[in-house]
């Protein structure tokens, strides 16, 4: 009988931790790798999809990663609106334009490319601020 209260404890301290688990500089860089990558700034305008979530809303996939992946998605798509303007244009032209050197993004943006590189750092950190409120 005890042994199965341990486990309950065990069980709700641990939901406990994953609930005050605070994202790294890298999980949101990670984030911005797979939810940014090849997204033309023509072709969004600088906007991202929306998606509301609701308590009604029920995703019915065949793999439960998926649903995963889609909330995921929900609440970076929801911090990244949040962002200033500069920002999202860092973070789309860094992760989304492939292709885009360094120098490129800087002549797109009108800065040096050190600024460009600096800029990407101050707004992972923002973004991970937003993320973890």
């Amino acid at each position: 009988m005890s042994g199965a209260k341990l486990d309950g404890g065990v069980a709700m301290m641990s939901a406990q931790a994953v609930a005050k688990e605070q994202f790294t500089f890298r999980d949101v860089e990670r984030l911005c790798e797979r939810h940014l990558a090849r997204r033309s700034l023509t072709g969004i305008g600088y906007r991202l999809v929306r998606y509301e979530r609701s308590e009604s809303q029920h995703f019915r996939c065949a793999y439960s990663w998926v649903s995963d992946y889609l909330l995921e998605r929900i609440d970076f798509d929801r911090a990244f609106r949040q962002l200033s303007r500069r920002s999202q244009k860092v973070l789309i032209a860094w992760y989304g334009m492939e292709q885009w050197t360094q120098q490129q993004i800087a002549d797109w943006l009108g800065v040096t490319p050190r600024t460009v590189r600096r800029w990407r750092v101050n707004a992972i950190e923002e973004l991970r601020g937003i993320m973890n409120s």
